[in-house]
């Protein structure tokens, strides 16, 4: 290969089109109509009065707390027979019944709502007109709505927890930590009055949209007796805390090997960036590390907590960020050349200190940090095993995504380990792979803006002819995947890294961790102990934070959303993860998604295209929605290009087989409360999802292919002539933030495939967001690859002419 060039980044082709989607309209749920409408009137009326009637306590007790119009009543709402209560009823304000949490469908539908209390006469006005109506005349307001009513009752403050599924509520005598999620409407009051009710709040709350979600203390019955007073509850969780994992390794080598290795190392220019670890503080007097990680860039959330790491866990992880597994770096003589640098914040005290909010643990380190400007990559390592691992978001997961998400300039990427089994210490030979499989990724993996890391290893060779537990190229023994999510938001993890492999014991059954089989870091008992060898998920998130800094210092114009997108582009499946694919359907794909992401990162491939490989990237933007004043959201614009392709070189090798990789990734504002009434796909403020065109489609049909607007002006899309050669295809790639497929077919048809769209789907913006806002314009890279066999063709000469070409009539 004659070519070694860093990829082609494009001037923003793309073309904007007003868009509309192809297919049905959601239409709300329509009930049967009831037999006798006025006695059903009657008895919801009657049903509304006796949840008023039996409020009493709870209304005067809001009394002495809140002003009257923010009191109410916390009401469960159950489906008539045979029906269900559509949701999106509440999406509207006229009513201003405020929908709180929803489960279950049909029959077992349970809706969980405030009613101000002034608004309950409006209601029973409404509910009669209802009752009063006669067919032919005018349908009252919220008929539907009515008709899909059932039962209306008081809710149980008990009712409103969701902890995880193996974790029941505590207690009512016992003192506990909550994680309450709170209306923001009464967060001030709840934070005013809680001590009156001997309940401890955290002063540091998290602010979502239509949710405040505060960490608690209290007894149960004291708890209540606050939620009800102040109506604020939305629902209940178990306090989250972060902790340091298990596996902490010991040191393998001497300080004289650390000193020889310093010698050799060339620190980054000033202004490098930087890979900021979140963890337990980073020794930054280490002889390997001190070039790269000032004193002045090492922090610490509390005075209390040591900067420079008593527990070790922090500095395995920024060794890992720097070099990688240092034993590469050992076999060799050459200049250790670094392109990035360190940033420390002790966001976990030493063992025994105070419980902190996690979220708030996060946003003031972002704060302290980001005082001083730079370009920054997050790592952040430690875990919650307590927590959900059931794909759900949480209050931490959820302000990651926040944070992420930034304002319209300012994006941060983070990196999050998956997670590694609980009881990794004790792992048995018959647990693999299965125990891999049953366990989720756990809190904060879930974070879809985040890139997600999880552990494979090609660490097999153990010393004294031990036998290594998990094959060459297979998952690290202990690394969580997302086979038993019960919700995938997003396909985690997205990348694994190097995690380090298990011994199997002399017994055959028991295993555990040997220092040949991990990765070499740097240890923080220096000068005595100045390497430890680390595994599992940690080290390995650590590893790729410290690659995609390095990304971000080769192509500074890059943007966080493109870095991570990047990442994952350049990630392929090992022989061994393949050899787990089971069948050819795109079930079995997603199932390889959820335990290895897309594979292992190649840091060249990330780096370079090559004569045979060609990528391309694109940063642009899109306005997903708009609104007219007065009117709903509605859909605004797609973007659509015409790439510079090959042409030319793919028609020179028409039939050989040839690879075409594509990468969509974005960042979207969270809505954890979309969870909790049950619209997973309102989580997102938006979707985004692209579209390559059919071979020898024109621009008209590539465009009505899904474009309703485009086909009600008079274009049709003609038929398709090839077969789906996608391996997750159009439905299964459609998840979370970052949406990656592979094409793969004969050259001479992808030599007319450069038509690509990047087209809007529906989010919570889309439903919720008035005025100004919902005419957002929106961040996105998309990342496109050639791949042809080797020394067959070169497709980086005839598409960098034709890019030169762009860019000259651009400046003219």
């Amino acid at each position: 290969m004659a070519s070694d060039d860093k990829h082609l980044i494009l001037p923003r082709l793309g073309r904007s089109i007003a868009f509309t989607p192809v297919g049905k309209p959601i239409h709300p749920i329509v009930p049967e109509p009831v037999d006798d409408r006025p006695e059903h009137a009657r008895n919801l009326i009657e049903r509304l009065h006796s949840a008023l009637r039996g409020s009493s306590e709870r209304l005067d007790a809001q009394s002495e707390v809140l002003p009257r119009d923010r009191r109410g009543l916390l009401l469960v709402l159950r489906p008539r027979d045979g029906s269900e209560i559509d949701l999106s009823f509440f999406r509207g304000t006229s009513h201003k019944i405020e929908l709180l949490a929803a489960s279950g469908r049909g029959r077992r539908q349970r809706v969980r709502v405030f009613v101000p209390e002034r608004r309950v006469s409006k209601i029973t006005e409404a509910i009669a007109q209802y009752g009063d109506w006669e067919e032919g005349e005018r349908k009252p307001r919220f008929t539907d709505f009515f008709e899909q009513l059932g039962d209306i009752n008081l809710a149980a403050v008990s009712r409103f927890w969701n902890g995880p599924e193996d974790a029941s509520m505590p207690s009512k005598k016992d003192v506990a930590d909550w994680e309450v999620w709170i209306r923001p409407a009464v967060a001030e009051d709840v934070k005013r009055v809680a001590p009156e009710f001997d309940v401890s709040v955290d002063p540091h709350a998290t602010s979502f949209s239509r949710v405040v979600v505060m960490q608690m203390r209290a007894r149960f019955a004291n708890l209540e007796r606050l939620l009800i007073a102040t109506a604020s509850v939305i629902e209940l969780r178990p306090a989250s805390e972060l902790t340091v994992p298990p596996m902490s390794m010991t040191p393998v080598q001497r300080r004289n090997l650390a000193s020889a290795l310093a010698g050799r190392i060339v620190p980054a220019p000033e202004g490098a960036p930087l890979t900021t670890i979140f963890d337990t503080g980073v020794r930054y007097q280490h002889v390997m590390l001190s070039a790269s990680l000032p004193e002045a860039r090492a922090h610490t959330l509390l005075p209390a907590w040591q900067k420079d790491d008593t527990d070790g866990h922090g500095t395995q992880m920024a060794g890992a960020a720097l070099f990688g597994d240092l034993e590469k770096l050992i076999r060799r003589t050459d200049p250790i050349v670094l392109q990035t640098a360190l940033e420390s914040v002790t966001v976990l005290g030493a063992s025994g200190s105070r419980r902190f909010n996690p979220s708030h643990q996060l946003r003031e380190a972002i704060r302290r940090v980001e005082r001083t400007p730079g370009r920054r990559i997050y790592s952040l390592s430690l875990g919650m095993p307590n927590n959900r691992n059931d794909g759900l978001p949480t209050e931490f997961s959820s302000t990651i995504d926040q944070l992420a998400f930034g304002d319209d300039t300012h994006k941060r990427l983070f990196c999050v380990a998956a997670g590694n089994l609980a009881e990794s210490g004790d792992l048995v030979v018959g647990d693999y792979i299965g125990t891999n499989d049953a366990t989720g990724i756990q809190t904060p993996g879930q974070a879809a803006n985040a890139l997600t890391v999880g552990a494979y290893t090609e660490k097999t060779d153990a010393e004294w002819g031990e036998r290594a537990h998990a094959p060459r190229g297979d998952l690290c023994p202990s690394s969580r995947t997302a086979i038993a999510w019960r919700t995938h938001l997003a396909h985690k993890p997205d990348i694994v890294m190097e995690g380090g492999n298990r011994v199997v014991e002399a017994d055959g059954v028991s295993t555990r961790m040997a220092e040949s089989l991990c990765v070499l870091t740097t240890h923080n008992e220096i000068p005595g102990r100045p390497f430890a060898a680390a595994a599992e998920t940690s080290i390995a998130n650590a590893a790729a934070a410290g690659m995609a800094t390095r990304v971000a210092a080769l192509y500074p114009e890059l943007w966080p959303e493109t870095i991570r997108g990047l990442m994952v582009h350049s990630a392929r499946w090992t022989p061994a993860m393949l050899n787990r694919w089971e069948g050819s359907t795109r079930a079995a794909a997603q199932d390889i998604l959820r335990r290895f992401g897309w594979g292992v990162p190649s840091e060249e491939r990330m780096r370079r295209s090559v004569d045979n490989v060609l990528t391309l990237i694109e940063q642009d933007r899109l306005s997903p929605f708009t609104q007219r004043p007065g009117g709903k959201p509605t859909y605004d614009k797609m973007n659509f290009y015409r790439l510079p392709w090959p042409r030319e070189a793919l028609d020179s090798i028409a039939s050989e087989k040839v690879k075409l990789r594509i990468t969509l990734s974005y960042f979207a504002e969270p809505f954890p409360s979309a969870i909790t009434f049950g619209s997973e796909q309102d989580y997102f403020s938006h979707g985004l999802t692209f579209d390559v065109c059919e071979p020898d489609d024109d621009d008209n049909e590539a465009i009505a292919r899904i474009n309703g607007r485009h086909r009600k002006a008079g274009y049709a899309p003609g038929a398709k002539r090839r077969r789906n050669r996608w391996i997750l295809g159009s439905d299964a790639r459609a998840v979370g933030t970052l949406r990656q497929d592979v094409w793969e077919g004969a050259a001479g048809d992808l030599a007319t495939m450069n038509r690509i769209s990047v087209i809007p789907e529906r989010g919570w913006w889309s439903s919720f967001r008035t005025g100004k806002d919902a005419d957002e314009t929106v961040r996105y890279s998309l990342i496109v690859s050639i791949e042809a066999p080797e020394a067959v063709v070169d497709l980086l000469t005839e598409t960098s002419l034709a890019i030169a070409q762009l860019r000259a009539s651009v400046e003219v």
